[in-house]
């Protein structure tokens, strides 16, 4: 699953394109083929260094820059990878919160917990 996810993202990036709304809910499932979807925020980059200003998405997957409408690059995406990535492993997200300012607030202060302790290193 996790090399799929990868795989459509790196096809993203090949393209200069941000989706800046990876999400479990934006990635279909066909069989065992996974293909990413929801294309409705996503954006056409001239460089990976491009600076974007713009606050779309979905709060609990969004990068830190985003949550704090500061400017960000194609690395936004990457963010949301390893929220989702930590979701199918866990169970659950790293961080939640009621409202954005104290996601922001909980990813700040609170240290990333790897509750599983099967997981190999």
């Amino acid at each position: 699953m996790l090399r799929q996810i990868c795989n459509g993202f790196l096809a993203l990036v090949k393209e200069g394109i941000i989706h800046r709304d990876l999400k479990p809910a934006n990635i279909m499932k066909k069989g065992k083929l996974l293909k990413l979807g929801d294309f409705g925020f996503a954006k056409q980059m001239q460089s990976q260094s491009q600076m974007v200003a713009t606050t779309v998405g979905t709060p609990l997957y969004m990068s830190l820059e985003i949550l704090k409408s500061e400017q960000y690059t194609s690395k936004c995406d990457i963010w949301a990878l390893g929220f989702i990535f930590y979701e199918l492993l866990h169970g659950d997200t790293p961080w939640t919160a009621n409202t954005e300012l104290q996601l922001v607030r909980n990813i700040e202060k609170i240290p990333l917990d790897i509750k599983r302790k099967d997981l190999s290193p």
